[in-house]
């Protein structure tokens, strides 16, 4: 199983949502061609891990 990382600063609980930028959202958009309804499993650094489901991938981000 493959982690990746977003800054717990990028993690909105509340909300229900993070962000991917910079070379994990290139990593994963650009490289793994992951597409809106694939599942990917985000680390915060903090111990947490995140399944999540791709809603939206922008020009600089991925939701």
């Amino acid at each position: 199983m493959e982690y990746y990382y977003t800054p717990s600063e990028n993690v909105f609980e509340s909300e229900n949502k993070l962000y991917l930028r910079d070379f994990e959202f290139k990593h994963l958009a650009k490289v793994l061609r992951k597409k809106t309804g694939d599942i990917v499993f985000i680390t915060d650094g903090n111990k947490n891990i995140y399944q999540c489901v791709i809603t939206e991938i922008g020009k600089m981000k991925l939701l």
